[in-house]
């Protein structure tokens, strides 16, 4: 599989590891994830991670919320929920929370954790919802 943008072998992935849900939920599952993407050395794989555990809808929620032109983003409480929850995460990771800015916060978290174990950092990307 070839993606566009990625230069040199880095675009020659291998194959796709999706996690979402209960399997990023918390630091712990997250540090078990990249323990298994880390248990095929001989792979380039794409990493796609969506949205932690139990947390699609509260993004649903904020969207509609912020789309309805709520004046203040700090009165959606979805939002709320979602920000410390990842506050929370980044800190039981012993990581920087000046990491959190937008989606980005799901791949550096996981760059983090897989140090160099992988051959393209690059090669995560993210599906969701993070203002």
């Amino acid at each position: 599989m070839t993606v566009e943008g990625l230069e040199g072998s880095a675009n020659q992935l291998s194959c796709v590891m999706k996690f979402g849900g209960s399997s990023v939920a918390s630091a712990d599952r997250m540090k078990e994830v990249a323990e298994l993407i880390l248990s095929f050395p001989e792979e380039n794989p794409l990493i796609v991670l969506s949205a932690m555990g139990k947390t699609t809808n509260k993004h649903i929620v904020a969207g509609e919320k912020a789309a309805s032109c709520i004046s203040d983003v700090s009165e959606i409480d979805e939002l709320s929920f979602v920000k410390e929850l990842h506050y929370r995460t980044v800190d039981e990771l012993v990581l920087d929370r000046s990491i959190i800015i937008g989606v980005r916060v799901y791949k550096v978290m996981i760059e983090e954790l897989l140090g160099k174990g992988m051959k393209s950092a690059t090669n995560v990307c993210m599906i969701g919802i993070f203002c």
